[in-house]
């Protein structure tokens, strides 16, 4: 269990429960503006690369980080998402690494046709239609990241142990 720990594999539950927290703020700014704020993303990126430094577990943490940032440039630059939602992805990578990241950005896609239509009409309260058609990868995410943090939370104290 230790050798998983150390690799990034798995994750203790505390992070898991922040990760919710950083998604559903970020969740509910894109809805909102359809931007997340560059200092909210700074502020979450320093907390998560801490707390790995703190566990000892600083280099699956970097390598997430670096990972998440090159992978999730070329959607970035070729415009099918913006900028503050790539920090996000990269946030997450220094989080919980990039496989769970990659799980929880998927999920997040799979869950759009489903959503789009309740997104589309709550974000018609904060803006025009056609700024409203834009869809919200945050808000999608922390939706997906609900659901991949509740599994993750059962399978570490269920079957892990």
């Amino acid at each position: 269990m230790t050798i998983l720990y150390t690799l990034g594999v798995i994750e203790p539950v505390s992070i898991w429960f922040l990760i919710f927290i950083y998604a559903v703020g970020s969740g509910l700014q894109d809805l909102r503006t359809r931007k997340i704020k560059n200092q909210w993303n700074y502020a979450w990126f320093v907390l998560f690369v801490g707390f790995h430094i703190f566990t000892h577990t600083w280099i699956p943490s970097l390598v997430g980080s670096i990972v998440m940032l090159a992978v999730m440039f070329y959607p970035t630059y070729k415009g099918t998402w913006g900028v503050g939602d790539w920090k996000m992805s990269i946030v997450f990578g220094s989080a919980v690494g990039v496989l769970p990241t990659l799980i929880i950005l998927l999920a997040g896609w799979r869950m759009m046709p489903l959503l789009k239509p309740r997104i589309y009409r709550l974000s018609l309260r904060y803006m025009p239609e056609d700024k409203a058609r834009l869809i919200p990868l945050a808000s999608l995410m922390s939706v997906s990241t609900a659901l991949t943090s509740v599994i993750a939370v059962i399978l570490q104290t269920q079957v892990i142990r």
